[in-house]
């Protein structure tokens, strides 16, 4: 989940309880917290909606705030209660358009494919949908605290995904055998968790901003010639609707994993713009965000 990390076994005592609360219960919580937010926002929220001005060229007003935050907590609850919903529960609340479900469909049979989504809707219940009609997905999660990073495994090992660790010295073999092998390899790759990825610009309302995102998911198409995608979700009412873009090819010659992870964030970027308030980023995401946060506080509080 694109959250910061916690005490070891707190977040996931927290979803265990999500996954055992009834529903209605939730979605009037979920209602109750996105009110109390829009008027009084946290400091999540508040970078929330800085980065969405950065992106949108416009400050989130208390509508918009609302409902990102309900859908934050729409995404939260959904991840944590998805191995409880029955096949027929996760495929039905699907919206996709019969020529993505194709293109997707035809890449995974015909050359294996890679699916880049950002943080966007939710990309557990696209993985679920993936695994319940044939595609069964390969993926990172950030590696928290053991017990909440063994709880979000086990919750999408339920849906039939195979997880790795990010920081798992070994995750691009592991990603690069299971594609090889059948597997739809789905990445998200809007944040980039380490020290490394690539660099590209991301197109903001002020012009781009120059930061890294992660490489995986061009690596893995290059090395195994599998057909990269960008994936995005949004909510649809009460379904999630999946747009699957064309094929991202690389370039002849050098810089093919920059130049196919620039395309690939140029359509999170426009996703991103269309529907803000399904983008579960609360933490600093440009560069200069990330430098603040980072930076000591000189203020009455050390003098």
């Amino acid at each position: 989940m694109a959250q910061p990390s916690t005490g070891g076994g707190q977040l996931a005592r927290a979803l265990g309880v999500v996954q055992r609360t009834p529903r209605p219960l939730l979605d009037a919580a979920a209602a109750a917290a996105g009110w109390q937010q829009a008027w009084r926002p946290s400091g999540g929220v508040r970078q929330w909606q800085r980065t969405v001005a950065t992106m949108t060229g416009t400050r989130p007003d208390r509508a918009t705030t609302r409902r990102a935050v309900t859908s934050w907590a729409r995404n939260l609850i959904e991840s944590a209660q998805l191995a409880s919903w029955t096949p027929d529960e996760v495929v039905g609340r699907i919206e996709i358009d019969p020529a993505d479900r194709d293109r997707l469909f035809s890449a995974h049979r015909d050359t294996g494919a890679v699916a880049a989504l950002p943080h966007l809707g939710s990309w557990d219940h696209a993985g679920a949908w993936a695994c319940l009609t044939g595609m069964p997905v390969s993926s990172v999660a950030e590696q928290l605290p053991p017990a909440d990073y063994e709880f979000f495994a086990a919750a999408r090992g339920a849906l039939g995904m195979r997880i790795y660790a990010h920081r798992d010295p070994q995750v691009i073999t592991h990603l690069v055998d299971d594609c090889r092998n059948g597997r739809l390899v789905c990445l998200l790759a809007d944040r980039n968790l380490t020290r490394g990825g690539v660099e590209v610009d991301w197109p903001t309302a002020f012009g781009p901003r120059r930061m890294r995102v992660p490489a995986g998911p061009a690596q893995v198409a290059l090395e195994t010639g599998a057909t990269l995608l960008a994936v995005t979700t949004y909510y649809a009412g009460r379904r999630l609707h999946i747009d699957v873009s064309e094929p991202i090819t690389a370039p002849p010659g050098p810089g093919q994993v920059a130049a196919m992870s620039q395309r690939v964030v140029n359509i999170f970027a426009a996703a991103i713009r269309q529907r803000p308030y399904d983008w579960h980023v609360l933490q600093p995401f440009f560069p200069e965000d990330r430098r603040q946060a980072a930076a000591p506080r000189i203020g009455l509080e050390h003098r």
